[in-house]
This record gives C-alpha cells, structure tokens and sequence, in this order.
C-alpha cells in the first residue's frame, strides 16, 4: 500500500486557509517553538476520527472552524476532515485529482459529513484489504 500525505491543514473561522504541503519522500517541518510543528500530528489525529480533540490549545484551536487532511491511498485522493463544533461526525470525500486551490471553507460541504462510526469504518476500508 501506497500513502501519501498531500496537504495538512486548517481553515480559520474568517475562512482563511493554513496549510503545510508535503511531497514524495521524507519531508521534515521546522519551525520556532510554539509554530504549530506538534499540532500537525494532532490535526492528523483527530481528522482520522480521534474521539478526542488532542490539538494544543492555543491561537489554532481558537481560529479553527475545520482541520483537514488530503492523502493518496493506492493512488486513490481523499479529502478528511473535521469540524471542531461537529465532533460527532466526519469529513470524508473522495477526489480525481488533488489540486490545492481547490481546497476553501466552501469545499466542506456539510453532504461530506457523516456520523463518526460510519466514517472511521468507511475509512477503514481504503487502508485494509480482506479476503
């Protein structure tokens, strides 16, 4: 199985976008203290269906109106996300191609939000495969 991390990243609530792109291969983040390198993780986290909001406290949490995740599985694009205020459902929508631009507060459509249980099964599936 093939993964690739596109894009982590947020959108605050005046509808600006934050991101951190990433290519193929070893991408490494940098970054004074307190940029938000560790939040990266927690945004992953909790856009895979965390039951728990684990991101540090602070000027993210505060402006974040959704966090986002676009990853490649076997060359499939998927687009995942979570709203803070929602934390019983899920964003997940599958995509032809992944082009960054395209990517807003409008994207996250609330017809791409389903219940956290049928999310993380859904999910599931793009990343085991059972005979």
């Amino acid at each position: 199985m093939k993964t690739l991390i596109h894009e982590i990243g947020v959108i605050d609530k005046q509808g600006n976008k934050h991101p951190v792109n990433f290519k193929k291969g070893l991408n490494v983040v940098t970054g004074k203290s307190s940029t938000g390198k560790s939040a990266l993780i927690e945004i992953f986290d909790y856009c895979f269906g965390s039951d728990e909001n684990t991101i540090p406290k602070g000027v993210i949490t505060t402006s974040a109106a959704i966090y986002y995740v676009v990853l490649a599985v076997n060359e499939q694009n998927l687009v995942i996300a979570r709203d803070p205020e929602i934390t019983t459902k899920a964003f997940l929508r599958r995509i032809e191609s992944f082009d960054s631009n395209d990517i807003n507060h409008d994207y996250f459509n609330s017809r791409y939000f389903r219940p956290l249980a049928e999310f993380k099964k859904y999910l599931t599936s793009f990343f085991l495969d059972v005979d």
